[in-house]
């Protein structure tokens, strides 16, 4: 209970985590008052009434860094990850790796403490010592450090990066034989043990050792992933100034900031533009990742985007746990403490984002067209609304597109294209795509054939029609029959849930439920007190998904209903009880 309480120092450990290390599977009768049995002998052992004190559902230790070595080997790895310069950040490790004496806990007689707790702390440990490493070989002189790292490949011979440090370190004093034969034994090491190859890192090495090329240094090139960004970027100055604003102190709660809004509506281009006028003030490096929430591909699970994330660290394949909740917190013993942007694109919801958000440190930046109320909720996170483009936003984007004159902006066929596309940069790309394609055809056609039919917007491109299926494909199935009988029949795009209650024969209050799902996944909007409002290109949708698979006594039930409402009061209409006729 004590390892368990100080490896936790200054968190609330719940009983059933105490009971967990204490027991594993084997539980007493009562394991919470024999917990608190426990915990009342430790405090009268430890002599101070004031360390352990009582929380919600468990316990905390209370100590400061001056009393607890773990608080204050944490405490100079931040400072060194802050340092300015590598001689001060060398000085801060050395420091803080010289605070252990031999593997954590290692007289404590707990399975789930050294399987949970034990390797985020070695984890901790090991990278620092690596990092000292890799400054000292910048700085030289190598000799100094063999020694060092032999006894370090030999203690740890599954981690690599040992071994690439002792390969540089002796071709860097003209050993370039005994570099080769150390390549050879991590060969068989990993083959023997694992039954794989050196990574990368280490193949490159032994390559450049062979030809005689200069050795680089060793070490994880800072991630550099951000994707190209857009050409013909228009507008989102506020939102750009909210992402500033939200982002912005060093100190705040939430370092994460999630943009939502509906497909196509330019979430992902506003968070590249954003991460790219910021990039510089990120020197530890830039991730990215597309967890495919809203994809034709099944959404990346939240282990396999920690793989992927780590890997983009540099943390070898071998070296990432299995399971979710340890990989989760090695991702944040990896970037507590570095100056690292996050951008995770397309998110799902709640549940898959929240084991991705680092340590602090960092800065997030989630897209989404859910809008992962859970993670706002719980002060998580800073929630930044993108919305459609205006007329002029709009016109101004086609006219980039086409290579108009800006005084184009201003015509009647601009001003219609740009209200026919709803605002979004997607359907006005697939517009100037389809114009560039076939630069013969008039505009008015073009007006005409996209106001008779609003899908005409994505012919020849199916990148609308993709985006609406991917957001109705995540709907379950009742709110979708709501979302197809609605777009399909209802008679304009603003909605009051009465008459929308008889037109699907749901009460009302479930109806409005309905309704506030399309809204947290952008395929409604409210405009008012129980008054929603469906797009144009979502409503096109929805009238296509109901022609292809509502029946059509379904569809005349449901028009009789709207036409029998014409004379009806719909304030009458009882919330609690289906509208039936």
């Amino acid at each position: 209970m004590l390892a368990t309480l100080l490896l936790h120092a200054d968190q609330c450990v719940s009983v059933d985590q105490l009971a967990r290390r204490l027991w594993g599977d084997r539980l007493p009768r009562d394991p919470r008052r024999v917990v608190q049995t426990y915990v009342v002998r430790l405090r009268r052992w430890l002599g101070d009434g004031g360390l352990i004190r009582t929380r919600d559902g468990g316990y905390v230790m209370e100590l400061d860094h001056e009393r607890l070595d773990l608080l204050e080997f944490r405490r100079l790895l931040r400072l060194a990850a802050r340092a300015g310069r590598p001689e001060d950040e060398v000085a801060l490790l050395r420091r803080a790796v010289g605070l252990w004496r031999g593997p954590a806990c290692e007289n404590v007689e707990s399975d789930v403490l050294h399987h949970l707790d034990v390797p985020i702390l070695t984890e901790q440990y090991q990278h620092a010592v690596e990092r000292r490493v890799d400054l000292e070989l910048r700085a030289g002189p190598p000799g100094e450090l063999i020694a060092e790292l032999r006894a370090l490949t030999r203690e740890h011979p599954l981690r690599e990066r040992h071994w690439a440090q002792l390969m540089t370190a002796l071709r860097g004093c003209g050993r370039r034989a005994e570099a080769l034969d150390v390549y050879s034994s991590v060969f068989r090491t990993l083959r023997d043990e694992l039954g794989i190859e050196p990574g990368r890192e280490l193949r490159e090495l032994h390559e450049a050792i062979l030809s005689g090329d200069d050795v680089a240094f060793p070490g994880v090139t800072p991630p550099r992933e951000l994707p190209p960004d857009v050409r013909h970027f228009v507008g989102r100055a506020k939102e750009l100034r909210l992402l500033d604003d939200a982002l912005a102190e060093e100190g705040s709660a939430a370092r994460t900031a999630v943009v939502v809004g509906r497909g196509g509506v330019g979430k992902t281009a506003m968070a590249i533009r954003w991460c790219a006028s910021v990039a510089g003030d990120f020197p530890d490096g830039q991730l990215y990742l597309d967890l495919r929430g809203f994809d034709a591909r099944p959404a990346l699970e939240p282990a396999d985007a920690l793989r992927a994330l780590l890997r983009g660290l540099g943390v070898a394949p071998g070296d990432i746990p299995a399971d979710e909740t340890a990989a989760s917190a090695l991702f944040r013993t990896r970037t507590t403490g570095r100056r690292l942007l996050v951008l995770l694109d397309n998110a799902l919801d709640t549940r898959q984002v929240r084991p991705l958000l680092p340590g602090r440190g960092p800065v997030v930046v989630v897209t989404s067209r859910n809008q992962l109320r859970g993670l706002v909720a719980s002060g998580a996170a800073t929630r930044v609304v993108l919305r459609p483009l205006s007329g002029d936003e709009s016109a101004a984007l086609l006219a980039g597109l086409l290579a108009k004159d800006p005084a184009w902006r201003e015509t009647d066929q601009a001003r219609r294209l740009a209200a026919l596309s709803d605002g979004l940069p997607l359907a006005l790309r697939v517009i100037g795509e389809r114009l560039a394609r076939q630069p013969e055809l008039p505009l008015t056609d073009l007006v005409r054939d996209i106001d008779a039919d609003p899908d005409a917007v994505a012919s020849g491109d199916d990148a609308v029609h993709a985006m609406l299926s991917s957001s109705y494909e995540r709907l379950d199935t009742t709110t979708k029959r709501v979302l197809r009988l609605t777009g399909g029949l209802h008679p304009g795009p603003v909605l009051d849930p009465r008459p929308v209650a008889a037109l699907v024969g749901m009460p009302v209050d479930r109806v409005r439920a309905h309704f506030d799902h399309l809204v947290a996944n952008h395929l409604a909007e409210q405009t008012g007190p129980h008054r929603y409002e469906l797009h144009r290109l979502v409503r096109s949708y929805a009238a296509a998904e109901m022609r292809r698979q509502d029946t059509a006594p379904d569809q005349d039930a449901a028009r009789g209903a709207l036409l029998f409402l014409r004379e009806y009061r719909p304030s009458t209409i009882d919330a609690e009880a289906p509208v039936r006729f």
